[in-house]
């Protein structure tokens, strides 16, 4: 008794939850409390991701028009002329760089993970120069299909679901050298809003799981960063290449029955894009 007296913390309220006389179901209560500040401090850290990034692309589309509104007439005399617009069509090329928590609940094997695919989709974006060297860039184009193979204890599933993301994106960019150079290199900030649709566990997934499955993937906001170049191809057309860049999370919800499971993947994608523009 003495030795837990010597050592026991001086915050006197812990105390009442360290001391030795305490019952059984108050030392539960305060885990059930502990774990749900715990969920609610990582909602907290979500919704403040969520903020940082909406925060981020507004200043930058706020940035660019102070930019523009407060260019010389020199500047703007230099778009006389020159067009401002440009669409782009071409490919998407999406490297996820996940990395996946365990599946957890109730009934679920040890190490049962999952690994989400690269794929390729159509792209289309538009672009508006504020000034000669200041754009904003809203990039979208056909919603890209996601395969998930099951890995860790699960592997030999193979692939237990698929879904489709709505995932548009919104930069401000800045353009090297002058709009009359014929390569011109670029770098721009903003953000991506990312909504999965359509989620479909696959036949082996639910044999796996013994019945009926629902899957769904939460969606996200994220800060995105993007680079790459435009070749002035003579008249109004111009070659496109560019590589972006956004830290991204969704958590999965497994459901079956009355059993839930929950994951979280970090995705991190990297898209890579190669295409054709119009300038008008």
């Amino acid at each position: 008794m003495q030795k837990y007296e010597a050592n026991r913390p001086e915050n006197p309220h812990l105390l009442r939850y360290l001391k030795p006389s305490k019952s059984r179901a108050q030392r539960e209560t305060l885990g059930i409390t502990l774990s749900y500040r715990g969920h609610i401090f990582c909602y907290a850290l979500r919704r403040l991701g969520v903020s940082v990034a909406i925060l981020i692309a507004g200043a930058a589309v706020l940035g660019a028009s102070a930019v523009a509104g407060g260019s010389t007439f020199s500047s703007q005399s230099e778009m006389e002329g020159q067009p401002r617009n440009v669409i782009k069509l071409g490919v998407y090329r999406f490297i996820v760089n996940d990395d996946a928590s365990d599946i957890e609940g109730p009934f679920t094997p040890p190490g049962a993970s999952a690994n989400v695919l690269d794929t390729y989709s159509f792209a289309l974006s538009y672009e508006r120069f504020l000034t000669d060297n200041i754009s904003v860039q809203l990039a979208a184009g056909y919603p890209p299909k996601f395969e998930v193979d099951g890995s860790g204890s699960i592997a030999g599933l193979g692939k237990i679901a698929s879904t489709t993301a709505l995932n548009p994106s919104i930069f401000v960019n800045y353009h090297f050298l002058d709009a009359s150079a014929p390569i011109r290199p670029y770098v721009g900030i903003g953000a991506n809003y990312t909504n999965f649709v359509d989620e479909q566990p696959t036949d082996s997934l639910e044999m796996g799981l013994g019945g009926a499955t629902d899957v769904s993937l939460s969606s996200f906001v994220a800060v995105a960063v993007t680079g790459g170049v435009n070749i002035d191809l003579g008249g109004p057309w111009l070659a496109s290449a560019s590589i972006s860049y956004l830290s991204s999370s969704t958590e999965v919800t497994i459901k079956t029955g009355g059993i839930v499971r929950k994951m979280d993947i970090d995705l991190d994608p990297v898209t890579l894009f190669v295409g054709l523009g119009y300038k008008f």
